[in-house]
């Protein structure tokens, strides 16, 4: 080790060398920490990040003095408390003391006593990390002397940690603009675009291009057919992964080892084929791996997906090499995968990895200001397919509005599709538009499972009679619950034959008293 320097000058100049790497904080602070070391006899110098500053978690960063080798991490309840005592502190053997106000009181501990020293790295009353050092070399120089070193160092450390952070928040919004800009290419060129009007799509657009531009996991749920695969595709091309490929992986189905086989590989000689092959992670390299309906992953298969996720490590089967994998998971479900979490059925580690930006699509019978544009949409397409012009009449747009759409956007899209195979006109009639929906619903209800038997009218009234129930009998508030009109309402009510059931109910109603729900 070279000879210390004790003026506070050289800490200085060591300051002033680091300021140019802060974009890339993390060799910046190993770097500081080694020139503690070098400089100042200050071993084995330890710099904890905090979840705001890298947005991951707790990271440790440390130097080890040549005479102690490396030493282990700090235990989380020991990060837990020197956060909470939010001062420079010394670490007896045993016991924490708060460093004293008055710099000139005499500190009564000898430094054999002491198994570390440290502070918090602050601007602002804004929060950064923790400097911590221990053991340090035993030498003549004063306790004193060594505090004033790791306060003057957090000072700096505090401002370099925010010229990262508005550095790093101004790479993130320049990114965000991009990802806009691309989706606005992506829409201009008639390829991916997620159409909508309402609300509802349009914060799903900008979480989209929100969370594209980092690598961080997205979990998007929603029941079938309303769009999971297209943001998630979407999500792909804005970003900056969208050079590399887009892999689908389909779950459902599947037994465990065919499942394993398919997505991590398998070497020659194992099950299922003689052959070995790369799985969906391999093919996905670079790119994204897309998870359709992830709840169907074996308990084993949850564990090996973690830990790909967590340390970019994965086994192909039948084999024990460690390969390495640059992969960004999207993971889309139709399950509450939080309640299956509770239930035991499914890692809350795996849950929470995947949880960590989630969106939501809500069905297409809750979002009913989409349907036109979405119509509008699947029509010119279905026009430029097949080299037709077709028109909906304001009467099929009607009955398009007043179905329930078990199958989501999905449905509509099929829908569209085989109306302009079917018509022979160019103006789609609300009695062409009956007959499709009638032979769609047929196809959608003999798809369905048998478990979930009641038909899709039946599901339909169960809903508008919950709705009803939910909002005393009012129609135009169980109207607005369900994202409908009232006359839509009126028009289910009379299809189901629930009027005499209203009229009763709401008679109940008027007859309770003291605020009682009826």
């Amino acid at each position: 080790m070279s000879a210390a320097v004790t003026s506070l000058p050289s800490l200085h100049l060591i300051f002033s060398s680091i300021v140019p790497e802060a974009l890339q904080l993390e060799q910046a602070v190993e770097q500081l920490l080694r020139s503690l070391q070098d400089h100042f006899g200050l071993a084995n110098a330890c710099c904890i990040l905090f979840e705001e500053t890298l947005q991951q978690g707790w990271k440790t960063l440390w130097i080890a003095s040549e005479e102690s080798g490396r030493f282990g991490r700090l235990p989380d309840g020991l990060v837990n408390e020197l956060v909470e005592l939010a001062s420079p502190y010394v670490l007896l053997k045993g016991r924490l003391h708060p460093v004293p106000v008055d710099p000139e009181e005499p500190m009564p501990w000898m430094r054999s006593q002491v198994a570390a020293i440290g502070a918090p790295i602050t601007l602002d009353q804004e929060s950064f990390g923790l400097l911590h050092i221990q053991p340090f070399l035993p030498d003549f120089r004063p306790l004193s002397h060594d505090l004033e070193i790791v306060l003057h160092t957090t000072a700096f450390l505090a401002r370099l940690m925010r010229l990262h952070s508005l550095a790093v928040q101004r790479e993130q919004r320049l990114k965000r603009q991009n990802a806009s800009l691309r989706y606005q290419v992506l829409k201009a060129e008639g390829e991916l675009q997620f159409v909508g009007e309402s609300r509802i799509a349009q914060e799903l657009r900008r979480q989209a291009s929100t969370v594209a531009p980092s690598t961080a996991p997205v979990l998007i749920l929603g029941e079938h057919g309303v769009g999971k695969e297209l943001l998630a595709r979407i999500i792909h091309q804005i970003s900056d992964r969208s050079h590399g490929p887009f892999v689908k992986a389909t779950l459902e189905d599947l037994e465990e080892d065919h499942m394993l086989a398919d997505i991590f590989g398998r070497e020659g000689g194992s099950f299922p084929e003689p052959l070995g092959g790369a799985g969906f992670i391999e093919q996905a390299e670079g790119g994204v791996l897309y998870l359709e309906e992830t709840h169907h992953l074996p308990s084993r298969l949850q564990a090996r997906l973690l830990r790909l996720m967590q340390y970019g490590e994965f086994e192909r089967l039948g084999s024990t090499t460690l390969r390495k994998a640059d992969v960004r998971i999207i993971a889309g479900d139709s399950a509450d995968l939080g309640e299956l979490t509770t239930l035991g059925r499914f890692r809350p580690d795996l849950y929470y990895r995947l949880n960590v930006f989630p969106l939501e699509i809500p069905p297409l019978r809750l979002r009913m200001e989409d349907l036109e544009p979405l119509s509008a949409h699947f029509l010119h397409r279905a026009m430029r397919q097949y080299g037709r012009k077709l028109a909906f009449t304001p009467k099929a747009l009607e009955v398009l509005r007043s179905h329930y759409w078990p199958g989501n956007v999905q449905e509509l899209e099929l829908l569209v599709d085989r109306l302009a195979i079917l018509s022979d006109r160019a103006s789609l009639d609300d009695r062409i538009v009956r007959q499709a929906l009638q032979l769609g619903e047929r196809e959608v209800e003999a798809s369905l499972p048998p478990e979930s038997s009641p038909s899709l009218k039946e599901m339909e009234k169960n809903e508008v009679v919950a709705a009803l129930k939910r909002n005393q009998w009012i129609q135009h508030r169980a109207a607005k619950e369900l994202h409908i009109t009232a006359r839509q309402m009126g028009y289910r009510i009379k299809k189901y034959g629930l009027g005499q059931l209203v009229a009763e109910q709401k008679r109940k109603c008027k007859t309770i008293k003291n605020g009682s729900r009826c």
